[in-house]
């Protein structure tokens, strides 16, 4: 998968670099889970009408991903969550 015109190798080899110590900035590298082996997109990921922004499914896979990385540097989630209910509707909370 390409990402702003740089392969995954590329930006591990930027990420690897001196004074990337893997703390303030990480690769997550989930393209395993939006897409096959050659690369082709898997079904649900993209927006039907654009194909261009990602779906509530895409954004669910990136989040799951999130999830780990997130509770080591914050800490477990709350026992009670705050937050809305997501709609997966940008305009919904207008």
């Amino acid at each position: 998968m390409v990402c702003n015109g740089l392969s995954g190798a590329h930006w591990t080899a930027l990420l690897h670099r001196p004074g990337t110590d893997g703390r303030k900035i990480r690769y997550l590298n989930i393209n395993d889970k939006l897409a096959d082996g050659d690369g082709r997109l898997l079904g649900g990921m993209m927006n039907a009408s654009d194909k261009l922004h990602p779906t509530v499914k895409a954004y669910q896979v990136w989040a799951d991903a999130l999830k780990p990385i997130l509770t080591e540097l914050l800490g477990p989630p709350a026992a009670v969550d705050h937050a809305p209910p997501p709609t997966g509707d940008p305009a919904a909370g207008h």
